[in-house]
């Protein structure tokens, strides 16, 4: 197991923590993706996972 995140996982922390303070609820995983700059949803779930 990895003590820390990487890059893209703390820029997809980032991305959800600021998205829940500022509209109350989770992005969707397509939101998630354009805020962070990945054109492909898929390329989302294996950082989360």
């Amino acid at each position: 197991m990895r003590d820390h995140l990487t890059e893209r996982q703390l820029g997809i922390l980032r991305c959800i923590s600021e998205w829940i303070a500022e509209y109350g609820e989770a992005p969707s995983i397509r939101e998630i993706g354009r805020q962070v700059g990945l054109s492909s949803s898929s390329s989302v779930i294996p950082p989360v996972g």
